[in-house]
């Protein structure tokens, strides 16, 4: 909650949404305090903790269940502030999502993000971990390429740490991944934590309603940009 009032101004004049609630923690706590906010989530909330902490707390917060790719068919550019915590290490398509984010937020709205990136954990592709001497070799290498300002990202077929993760990015590619979706970055911060991954967090606002094209077209200004549906 903290970390979401110091990096927005005077959220009481904001329209607010949380992009993957799960139980609704973040969601009610701004709702008690009187701030304007939809929490959506791709979980039934009958089944994860939503709409009973609702019934405990008195709290009416709109919930919407989608996935972050189908934000647009549930909402315009209405939102002056987009959370994003805890998600896009999930996704297959992260850069996808944070496209998808910029076409609901206003100009200039703001996406506050957290996240799982690389630390000093490393795994086989089986999701074998690797031997400490050898991660810590690895560490050493990836941190001074960090410093240097490379983005560097593991990927894994949804199986890292044994959870439901794909992509791990340092701070650079994260930032790419964002400034890619039309955002300019504030901040962004990394601290390694207790299982081996940086936990990221930071800041960005839309700045650009246009993304970066995937690919050039032969004789033709502009370029290719695909439209994926999941």
């Amino acid at each position: 909650m903290q970390f979401v009032e110091n990096n927005t101004n005077d959220l009481s004049a904001k329209k607010i949404l949380e992009v993957g609630t799960w139980d609704g923690p973040l969601a009610f706590k701004l709702k008690s305090k009187g701030y304007d906010v939809v929490a959506s989530d791709i979980q039934n909330p009958d089944k994860t903790g939503f709409n009973v902490t609702s019934q405990i707390t008195g709290l009416d917060v709109p919930y919407v269940r989608c996935s972050v790719y189908d934000l647009q068919r549930h909402f315009d550019a209405e939102f002056d502030v987009v959370i994003f915590f805890g998600v896009f290490y999930h996704l297959k398509y992260p850069i996808l999502a944070f496209e998808r984010i910029a076409k609901i937020l206003k100009p200039g709205g703001r996406i506050l993000f957290m996240g799982s990136g690389v630390s000093h954990h490393f795994e086989s592709l089986e999701g074998l971990p690797l031997a400490s001497e050898q991660a810590n070799l690895f560490r050493q290498t990836l941190d001074a390429m960090d410093a240097a300002g490379v983005p560097l990202c593991l990927s894994y077929p949804g199986n890292y740490l044994n959870g439901d993760n794909w992509f791990m990015p340092n701070r650079n590619a994260l930032a790419g991944w964002i400034k890619s979706s039309g955002f300019t970055v504030g901040a962004i911060q990394g601290t390694p934590n207790d299982w081996g991954v940086l936990s990221l967090r930071g800041w960005a606002e839309k700045t650009s309603d246009r993304t970066i094209h995937e690919h050039g077209l032969v004789g033709e200004t502009g370029g290719f940009l695909s439209e994926v549906e999941i």
